[in-house]
């Protein structure tokens, strides 16, 4: 057994090795703009390995590096990024965690990274929060002119640029609508990729990571239904009551709702088609087809609602 001594030397030396690593990565992706979802896995490893006291001292060594090579700014992010996901992320391994709560628990961590950095801009920029979102509407409606300017050039018939224009109109106001469901599930995506390269580099040093069930056997239980129920209630279904934010609020959960059944149904697809024995590949290029084609993709959402209380695989085996 090492003694304390030799403990305090191995956790500070590989404190200054992912320090080291995380300026890398940050740096690194102001080039490369792939390595943004990983950068708080060093210190997420680091707490796992020797702590949150010895993850603290990486991630404000991280900033302070970061600060010196690209500015403050760039120091902050890293400091609220790395911190609040690294952190949030190996303290939950480190317990172990069921790898529901880890992932739910990390994808709070990064709403409120997102957050923060959303802050953090509008005040270096010296702009309003709502002067940001408007920024944002401005790029949605210049990239639809540029759209639109592009698909004339092509030849494009004037019913399909009708289209496209009504499309390009809308989405500014989709955008600001829907920003706080974007922003959660954007927040999932990142707590996601975090936690699969976390327990995929845990995997290869031998270390005890509970096993996530295979897609194909995903379920919701019928009960997270009352949620989009009552999300429903509030939105569409007492028109004459005026709930301003909470209606708005109700829109998003609903679009969350749609979003997680989605990938209920695509996990219920994904069984049915593999015991059909369609290989995998062909699976992926079904359900995308599905996904992305207007007059077909309500099928999916709908299937995982309805997987809730049919449990369509459960059926599948009995006939």
């Amino acid at each position: 057994m090492k003694s304390p001594r030799a403990q305090r030397t191995r956790a500070l030396t590989e404190g200054a090795l992912l320090a080291a690593l995380t300026i890398v990565l940050y740096v690194a992706d102001i080039y490369t703009k792939l390595l943004l979802y990983v950068i708080p896995v060093p210190v997420a490893i680091l707490v796992i390995r020797n702590g949150a006291r010895t993850g603290a001292i990486a991630t404000a060594v991280s900033a302070l590096g970061v600060s010196l090579i690209l500015g403050p700014i760039d120091g902050l992010i890293v400091l609220v990024r790395v911190g609040f996901i690294g952190t949030a992320l190996g303290a939950l391994l480190a317990r172990k965690r069921p790898w529901l709560i880890t992932l739910a628990g990390t994808s709070a961590a990064s709403l409120a990274a997102f957050i923060s950095d959303f802050l953090l801009v509008s005040w270096s920029t010296g702009l309003s929060p709502g002067a940001m979102v408007a920024k944002v509407q401005e790029t949605f409606v210049e990239a639809g002119q540029r759209t639109m300017e592009l698909y004339q050039k092509m030849g494009v018939p004037q019913e399909s640029l009708g289209l496209v224009k009504q499309m390009t109109e809308a989405m500014p106001v989709w955008f600001k609508t829907f920003l706080p469901a974007v922003l959660a599930i954007g927040a999932v995506f990142s707590a996601a990729i975090a936690y699969a390269a976390a327990r995929w580099i845990l995997i290869r040093m031998k270390r005890d990571v509970e096993p996530i069930p295979a897609f194909a056997d995903w379920r919701i239980d019928w009960r997270w239904a009352w949620g989009l129920i009552g999300a429903l209630l509030l939105a569409y279904a007492i028109p004459s009551v005026d709930l301003g934010f909470a209606r708005t609020l109700a829109t998003n959960v609903i679009a969350v709702y749609v979003m997680i059944y989605a990938v209920q149904g695509i996990a219920v697809l994904w069984s049915v088609l593999g015991s059909m024995g369609v290989p995998k590949g062909l699976r992926a290029v079904i359900a995308v087809f599905l996904y992305l084609t207007p007059t077909l993709n309500w099928l999916l959402p709908m299937t995982g609602l309805l997987d809730g209380w049919l449990d369509f695989r459960k059926l599948m085996s009995r006939a």
